[in-house]
This record gives structure tokens, sequence and C-alpha cells, in this order.
């Protein structure tokens, strides 16, 4: 039986504005997906014994939080009922500017793993919620051009 805990938000909190993003938080950024990318290319630095830490600053055009990451190594991870060798990221969310505060609240130190390959490529194969929240598995792999299913 699931249980779902969210970190609870009030009423009122949910009625407020988000607050706007001064301009000195919208220069020195990424956007989401860059973010993403970045990290597999920690992963790589970490592996050649380098930097095993590291903080991106995020906009994605309505907030700004930074995104930090810990190079945990290599772990052997069941996914979708098959074992593969994986590398484990830590990462965490610290809202900057542009959150509600419910928001906030829900954004603020959360955590989870990212689980990359370690067949060289770094594909992300798992993204674990560390104590509340989904699991998200790469399904399937497909080759270029890849088809996607249709809802017809």
């Amino acid at each position: 039986v699931p249980t779902i805990r969210t970190k609870g938000a009030t009423a009122e909190q949910d009625r407020e504005k988000e607050q706007k993003v001064a301009q000195e938080h919208r220069f020195g950024v990424i956007d989401p997906i860059s973010a993403l990318l970045a990290t597999f290319r920690y992963a790589r630095t970490a592996l050649e014994g380098r930097r095993r830490n590291f903080t991106l600053a995020v906009y994605d055009g309505r907030r700004r939080y930074d995104l930090k990451g810990e190079f945990k190594g290599k772990v052997s991870r069941d996914i979708l009922g098959k074992r593969r060798d994986t590398y484990r990221l830590r990462l965490s969310n610290t809202p900057v500017a542009g959150f509600k505060e419910s928001h906030k609240e829900k954004w603020n130190d959360t955590v989870f793993d990212m689980y990359l390959s370690a067949d060289g490529r770094f594909i992300p194969l798992q993204f674990d919620s560390v104590g509340f929240g989904p699991v998200m598995d790469l399904v399937e792999e497909c080759a270029s051009p890849c088809k996607l299913p249709r809802d017809d």
C-alpha cells in the first residue's frame, strides 16, 4: 500500500505570488537540460581523480536554484530486474529566487540519486528520490531515429 507524504503548505502559502527573479540571479546560469548534461561531465572528471563535488547555478525561466552534486562512485544496482554497473551521483536543490514559500519548502534540500551507466556512455538509467518521491527508470534505449509510441 503506497503512502504519499508531501511537505505541507498552508492554503495561504499556495495563494502567494512567486518571487521575481532579480537580474543578478539571471547571469552566469544554465538551463535545466544543460545542468543535466553538466552532471555527466562532472562524473567523468571525478573518475579522472578530480573534483567530486560541484554546484550549478540553474535558471529555468521562472525559478533560480542551485543544483549541488556529489559523485559517490561505482555501484551495482538492480534496475527493472536487471543488475547493472552504474555511477551514483547524489544531487540536491537549493532555491535561490522565484519560488513561493510553499514551493521553497518542497524544493529546499530535495535530494535524489542519479545512476549513470558505467559503460563509458554515462546514460542516466535511474533517478531515485531520497526520502520521498518517485523513482524514474530508463525503460528502453533505441537507435536513432527513435520511434516514439503513438496514442492512436
